[in-house]
This record gives C-alpha cells, structure tokens and sequence, in this order.
C-alpha cells in the first residue's frame, strides 16, 4: 500500500465519523491523522476529485464526506487510490533480465493484487463507516 494510499483511507474513516457540528479543516485533519498539511491537502483533492468528499470553502466551510459516496465499494476506492501500477515495477529502477519474457512471478503478483481489491469489493464505504461510527467514539481516533 502506498503512503497516498493510507492516508486515503485514513482521511475517509477520520471523515466519516466525525460530528455534524465538527468543522474539519485540511489542517485539523492531518493533525488528527498525524501527516504533513501539504500531504493531506493532495489526498483530500483527490478524494474530492473522486466524489468521496465534498470541501466548502468560506468561514463556515470544511470537508466532510458525501453521503452518495456511500454505496461505493472499498475495492474500487482503493483501486482508485492507488492507481494502476504493478505491485513490482520490473522496469524501474534498473530493468529486470526476465521482464522481456512472461513472468510467472509477474502474473502471479497482478493475481494476487486484483484478489486483494476484490476482498475489498466486499463492503461498501457505507458499511466500512457505519461499523467506524458504531466502535470508536470519536475520542479514540484523535492523538492525545
């Protein structure tokens, strides 16, 4: 998993359990989630450009999540999050001898990926935020 990646699904569960009176901002969030505001600025306008969040900008702006994001499978947001790169790149850095020929390893590995976003495919945003709201009071998500 790619570090955009975490931070993703950490921004999406942070979002989603969050009050109707929280106003979450870019920098609220990545001091709850523990990153750097300019990492969490790129996740949360690509979660936006993806339809998962929504930002308002102004004085009573904030992020938040869209409820139409909801049905949403997790698979799919992941597959989105991570773009669609091997789990090894045999070109880079140095190109592996055997990438020219069909690579079992290779093969395997893209197997292995796609069953890994299909177990994902099996709960919606929705669930996955439900179950988040229903374990962690929002207390237990924050650093102390």
């Amino acid at each position: 998993m790619t570090r955009f990646s975490d931070l993703g699904l950490r921004l999406v569960m942070r979002l989603g359990v969050a009050t109707l009176e929280e106003r979450l901002t870019v920098s609220k969030l990545a001091s709850d989630i523990g990153a750097s505001e300019a990492h969490v600025a790129k996740v949360v306008a690509k979660l936006v450009d993806l339809q998962i969040a929504r930002s308002v900008r102004g004085r009573l702006g904030g992020i938040y999540i869209r409820e139409d994001a909801y049905p949403i499978r997790l698979g799919e947001l992941f597959r989105q999050l991570e773009g669609d790169e091997e789990v090894i790149n045999c070109d880079h850095p140095d190109p592996c001898p055997l990438v020219r020929y069909d690579c079992l390893l290779r093969n395997k590995l893209a197997e292995a990926k796609e069953a890994f976003y299909g177990s994902l495919d099996q709960i919606t945003l929705g669930e996955l935020l439900s179950d988040a709201r229903e374990r962690y009071p929002i207390g237990i998500l924050l650093k102390e």
